[in-house]
C-alpha cells in the first residue's frame, strides 16, 4: 500500500495523478519542480520556494487550469472533488511552490488563453496574498498590498481599497474589478492537504 493509498486517495484520482509523481512508496511522495522537490510524508512536508513549476494532467486539451502552492493540495482537492467531473482529462494542475511570481505567471498566461482559472491556495492571509499576486500578475493589473494598524492597504488602478480581511474577492467587490478568476478554500482546515490529513492521520 502506498502513501496515497494510506490517505485514501481514489483511484481515480491516483491514476490521474500517478504518472506526473517523481517517487512513491508506502511512506512518502516526491515531487520534481526541475530544480527543487516537493516531499510529504505522514510526519513532515517540504514545499519549495522556487521559480519552476510542477505540472499534472494535459495543458493543450484541459479547459479548466487549478492552480495551488502544493501538488499534494492539488491531489487532496481533487479526491474531495472528483465526482464533479466526468472526465477529469478536463483538468490540469500547477504547482508554483510556497512563494507565486511573475516568472510563474508569465508561463500561466502562455497556457491558459480561453482557460478557465482556479486557485486552491491555502485559507489564511498568505493564501489570499498568493490568490491576490498572482491574479494581478496574470492579468497585468499591478497592485501594492502594505499592513498597516491591523489593515490591509491595497493600491490599485490608482486608488487604494483598505480591507480588514484579505481575500480577492473583497478586493473584487470594493473596486468593483473582476479577474475572472475562481478561488476555493477548505472550509475548516489551513489547506486541502490538511484537511485530508486531519480524516486520515
Amino acid at each position: 500500500m502506498n502513501y496515497l493509498e494510506r490517505l485514501d486517495i481514489h483511484p481515480k484520482v491516483r491514476s490521474f495523478f500517478q504518472p506526473f509523481l517523481h517517487k512513491i512508496t508506502n511512506k512518502e511522495v516526491i515531487i520534481n519542480y526541475h530544480d527543487s522537490i516537493e516531499h510529504a510524508t505522514a510526519n513532515f512536508r517540504r514545499i519549495p520556494i522556487t521559480e519552476n513549476h510542477w505540472i499534472a494532467g494535459n495543458m493543450n486539451i484541459a479547459s479548466q487550469i487549478l492552480i495551488s502552492s502544493s501538488a499534494m493540495d492539488a491531489i487532496a482537492w481533487l479526491n474531495q472533488n472528483h465526482t464533479r467531473y466526468q472526465n477529469l482529462n478536463d483538468l490540469s494542475f500547477i504547482s508554483l511552490g510556497a512563494c507565486p511570481t511573475s516568472t510563474h505567471a508569465a508561463t500561466i498566461q502562455q497556457h491558459t488563453p480561453h482557460k478557465k482559472i482556479h486557485f486552491l491556495f491555502g485559507n489564511d492571509p498568505t493564501g489570499a496574498l498568493c490568490d491576490i499576486k498572482l491574479a494581478s500578475y496574470i492579468r497585468n493589473q499591478p497592485l501594492k498590498i502594505t499592513y498597516l494598524n491591523h489593515q490591509y492597504h491595497i493600491l490599485f488602478q490608482y486608488k487604494t481599497y483598505i480591507l480588514h480581511h484579505l481575500s480577492l474577492s473583497a478586493l473584487e467587490k470594493q473596486s468593483r474589478h473582476h479577474f475572472h478568476i475562481r478561488t476555493h478554500k477548505p472550509k475548516k482546515h489551513g489547506t486541502y492537504y490538511q484537511q485530508l490529513r486531519q480524516y486520515h492521520p
